[in-house]
């Protein structure tokens, strides 16, 4: 939303028409995705039986793939993985610092201390930070797509009085 509305001559209107293309097409690709991996993983799911969790998408995209599965998937999660790190770390910062009063002009120190809690997360390796996160995120998840669903709703509701009564 700050990209939005950061561009000159703008309207609060056209931001959030933006915002919900973003929204919309995010959407669009990230399905797409699941129900590629859903499909992929069905169809191999006979093969994949005995493989750890950790091996799995590996061993499917090889399945599918061939030899030169390596290098795309070498290639999609260092993107993936980097993407991903530089959205949340820069979100992380700036959540802290608009959040926390004593670290609003120290988004230096804030970077760096949520670099270093990354770089020691990904010492743990990926079975590790899986047996410490399951548990949270049992929890977390269905509570958070209940509160998205539930704010939906409500903006809905809202937006609907709005118009009615414009």
């Amino acid at each position: 939303m700050a990209y939005f509305s950061s561009k000159p001559n703008i309207t609060k209107e056209q931001s959030n028409k933006e915002c919900v293309i973003a929204m919309v097409f995010g959407f669009c690709i990230i399905f797409f995705v699941y129900s590629c991996l859903i499909y992929l993983g069905s169809f191999y799911s006979a093969s994949i039986q005995n493989i750890p969790p950790t091996s799995i998408l590996p061993t499917i995209v090889q399945m599918a793939l061939g030899s030169i599965s390596d290098y795309i998937i070498s290639f999609t999660l260092i993107i993936a993985t980097l993407v991903t790190a530089i959205a949340l770390t820069s979100v992380t910062v700036d959540y802290i610092t608009n959040r926390i009063n004593l670290l609003k002009n120290r988004k230096i120190l804030v970077l760096n201390t949520s670099v270093l809690a990354t770089f020691v997360f990904s010492a743990m390796g990926f079975s590790s930070i899986m047996d410490f996160l399951m548990p949270i995120l049992k929890i977390f998840y269905p509570l958070t797509i209940i509160i998205l669903m539930i704010n939906m709703v409500k903006l809905y509701n809202k937006r609907r009085k709005d118009t009615k009564y414009a």
